[in-house]
């Protein structure tokens, strides 16, 4: 197996300690061949870092050799930099490449997309990857396959898992490959947080933005086994704790415009299962749910998911999804019968086009865009709205939606004064709590149920958004039906 060198690409390329002039006369001819080129890159030392000048000059080589327009444009030379870089062993996992918008104000290049996946192959996991009794991992192996897919072979592509020397690159043929022959080995060195955060720093790492990284994992948070040792109630005790510290180990991602995604799948599962006190429990010929937690530039997140949601992606049909791409906006309704000259931003007057009339019903309508991802469906949402009008609690029940938007209809009558107030509580979809357990030392009753799924996805969400409180927002709004003389 050929050592994988770790290159970093910045700027648009020169390499450190290396003149520009190193890419210029590599040929004998003024038009250097694609040989020559690749020849330029194979010269690049472990650890190069790849700036603007020689980018320029490794551009311009590749202009001469390619004549046709579409053989020499900006995007063909990245794809084919991309490729060389790959195929002379530098490892796609550490190459980052970011190039800035030149002074004639054209655009910057798009880069392949990175994609990285991570195998969480822990002792937990071998009931899914070694499956006894003759179980298949295929429906575990479709889904990521499925996710590859997606992505065209233009794309660069890494995989990764926990050796015995700790994570451990590779590429994802012999990754696909690995998972099916089910020679997956078995390691305990990283916790769920600790892999988290490793996923985070690389994400982060890119300057390019362009990787999206893809977890796949059982999705249960623990402390260590020392921990554990010590109090066999450690992991039920201590949910604040092992939400932190997921929520510690993605941060550095937060305010970056990173985001993040959970998807629910089922697979099946014949082994050992460790339960929240380390104790040993036997499956056989189980189906158990698995995650993939997706984590990523916002835009590749987004992208992801509107596939995934629209089912344009091969093998991909979760059971579930939650997702923390876009944070809330200002909570600012849209308020039907309004007098806009004479309303401002918290106080509405109401001005029905029926001024014969005494009474109505005006509507304050909430986009569902006002609020987190993870909270755009209509359970979450009215679990979250606690509406009170004029001191008296507005039922739940009585919220209505239309397409996207939430509306909260207010009895009005005329000459009269209504004040509203509002509180949105920081709600996770009801999906996430009717699949977690707090207790799985009984997991053969509720094989459905992850431990502590909702620590992992608070964890997430606190360390992307950086939201910490229960309450997302609170407003007040006077609304004013007065056409007294």
């Amino acid at each position: 197996m050929s050592i994988l060198k770790p290159i970093t690409v910045i700027g648009a390329i020169a390499v450190a300690g290396v003149s520009a002039s190193l890419f210029i006369g590599c040929g004998s001819t003024p038009h250097p061949t694609a040989d020559e080129i690749s020849d330029a890159i194979s010269t690049l030392p472990t650890g190069a870092v790849i700036t603007e000048a020689s980018y320029a000059d490794l551009r311009e080589m590749y202009a001469e050799s390619h004549k046709t327009d579409e053989e020499a444009d900006t995007t063909g030379f990245n794809a084919y930099l991309w490729s060389e870089l790959e195929g002379l062993g530098y490892d796609p996992s550490t190459i980052t490449v970011s190039i800035p918008v030149e002074a004639t104000g054209a655009p910057a290049v798009n880069l392949p997309v990175q994609i990285a996946f991570y195998l969480d192959n822990s002792s937990s996991m071998k009931g899914y990857l070694n499956p006894g009794n003759g179980m298949t991992i295929t429906g575990f192996v479709d889904v990521i396959n499925g996710i590859k897919s997606f992505y065209n072979n233009n794309e660069a592509d890494s995989a990764f898992y926990v050796s015995a020397k700790g994570l451990k690159g590779t590429d994802f043929n012999t990754f696909a490959s690995t998972l099916t022959s089910k020679k997956t080995g078995y390691s305990d060195a990283f916790l769920l947080d600790e892999f988290l955060g490793k996923i985070a720093t690389d994400a982060v790492n890119d300057t390019a933005h362009n990787r999206i990284a893809f977890f796949i994992t059982d999705g249960i948070p623990s402390g260590t086994n020392a921990e554990i040792a010590r109090d066999r109630n450690f992991n039920k005790n201590n949910r604040t704790t092992l939400e932190n510290r997921i929520s510690s180990a993605v941060n550095k991602a937060s305010g970056k415009n990173y985001g993040a995604s959970v998807y629910q799948f089922n697979a099946n599962f014949d082994g050992d299962y460790y339960d929240f006190a380390n104790g040993r429990k036997r499956i056989s010929k189980g189906v158990r749910p698995f995650y993939v937690v997706v984590l990523g530039e916002q835009s590749l997140v987004k992208k992801f998911a509107d596939n995934a949601d629209s089912n344009n992606i091969r093998n991909f049909s979760p059971l579930h999804s939650v997702h923390m791409i876009s944070p809330a906006g200002e909570l600012a309704p849209t308020v039907s019968d309004l007098d806009t000259d004479a309303s401002t931003a918290d106080r509405f007057v109401i001005k029905p086009e029926e001024e014969a009339k005494t009474k109505t019903t005006v509507n304050m309508q909430f986009p569902f865009e006002q609020f987190p991802d993870y909270m755009r469906d209509e359970a979450a949402l009215r679990n979250a709205f606690r509406v009170k009008m004029d001191g008296v609690d507005f039922p739940a029940e009585r919220l209505i939606f239309q397409g996207n938007s939430l509306v909260i209809p207010v009895p009005m009558e005329i000459n009269t004064q209504k004040k509203v107030d509002i509180d949105v509580l920081n709600t996770l979809p009801g999906w996430i709590a009717e699949t977690s357990t707090e207790d799985d030392a009984d997991i053969m009753s509720q094989l459905n149920r992850t431990f502590f799924l909702d620590v992992l996805v608070n964890g997430l969400r606190d360390g992307v958004y950086r939201i910490n409180t229960n309450n997302l927002a609170h407003r007040t709004f006077t609304l004013d039906w007065d056409f007294a003389e």
